[in-house]
């Protein structure tokens, strides 16, 4: 008897906002639709960048984790972290989106429980 090795390819993301029915369900109920018209665009292509180049990227840099360093070498606490280029990315596109829980309210003057989320002026040159 002849045995094959049993190979499959690893798991691809597609656009994590397209994907989510719950959450996109959520937004829906939660939302006013010329509030959520507003976010979709920004959402769709958090999505898109979260199920596709972050993801090969976080796959690539995986063993790569911050490291904490509490105390200088005299004893001093100084609580210093150090992390990757893909960390220091993603910090600065989690900095481009500002999720609150009241923007939506600004908007619909009384809408409560909404969330918005505000870009900055063009997000895609601060990734």
């Amino acid at each position: 008897m002849h045995f094959q090795p049993f190979n499959q390819p690893p798991p691809r993301l597609g656009n994590q906002y397209d994907e989510d029915r719950v959450l996109r369900s959520y937004l829906r109920r939660r939302l006013p639709p010329d509030v959520l018209a507003e976010v979709t665009p920004a959402l769709r292509e958090m999505g898109a960048l979260a199920g596709g180049e972050l993801y090969e990227l976080q796959l690539a840099d995986r063993l790569n984790e911050p490291s904490l360093t509490q105390w200088d070498a005299w004893g001093e606490r100084i609580d210093r972290i150090v992390v990757t280029p893909l960390w220091q990315r993603a910090e600065r596109l989690a900095a481009c989106l500002l999720y609150t829980s009241d923007a939506a309210e600004e908007r619909s003057r009384g809408h409560r429980g909404g969330t918005r989320i505000i870009e900055q002026t063009n997000p895609k040159h601060h990734y």
